[in-house]
C-alpha cells in the first residue's frame, strides 16, 4: 500500500534509448578428438558417485515418516499423528537419559528402598549410668581413642 502511495504521483515510462546490437565476431575453438577421451578414461577425473543397490530399512523408515507427515495435514489425521510422533520422541529421549545415567524408571519415582547397613551399631546409652573415668581408661587401653574422646 505504501509503495502504491509513493508511486502514484509519478508516471513510469520506459527509456526511449535503443541499445546497439553486439557486432563483435566470435571465434569458435574446438578440442582435438583424442584429448577429451584421455581425461574420460582417467579415474582421477571420474566424479560419479555410485549409490548402493537400494535403500536401507532405516532410510525407508524415515521416508515413510516424512511422507506421512507431509500427507497428514490433508487427511485430517495430522494432529493425532504429530502428537503420537512427539510422544515417541519424548519417550525415547527420557529412556536414553535413564539408561545413560544408570537409573531404572521404577526407582525414579519410588526412591531408593535399599537399606544400607551401617558400619557400626547404634545403641541408646544412659549417660547417668556410665562411669566416665573407668570407660575412658578402658577405651584408651584398647586404643579406641575415638570412643575416649567421645566420652570426654
Amino acid at each position: 500500500m505504501m509503495a502504491f502511495t509513493m508511486l502514484s504521483g509519478h508516471s513510469l515510462k520506459a527509456q526511449n534509448k535503443s541499445v546497439p546490437a553486439d557486432s563483435s565476431r566470435l571465434k569458435v575453438r574446438g578440442l582435438p578428438a583424442g584429448s577429451l577421451q584421455k581425461y574420460r578414461d582417467d579415474e582421477d577425473f571420474n566424479y560419479k558417485q555410485e549409490r548402493s543397490g537400494g535403500t536401507s530399512l532405516w532410510e525407508r523408515f524415515w521416508m515413510w515418516v516424512f511422507r506421512n507427515l507431509d500427507s497428514a495435514d490433508t487427511k485430517g489425521t495430522g494432529f493425532v499423528f504429530k502428537i503420537v510422533l512427539w510422544g515417541v520422541c519424548i519417550f525415547t529421549i527420557i529412556y536414553a537419559i535413564l539408561k545413560l545415567t544408570g537409573m531404572s524408571g521404577i526407582r525414579l519415582f519410588s526412591g531408593n528402598r535399599k537399606s544400607e547397613l551401617l558400619g557400626y551399631t547404634v545403641t541408646e546409652d544412659d549417660i547417668y549410668a556410665i562411669d566416665f573415668p573407668q570407660s575412658i581408661a578402658e577405651a584408651t587401653s584398647h586404643k579406641n581413642y575415638r570412643l575416649a574422646i567421645r566420652l570426654l
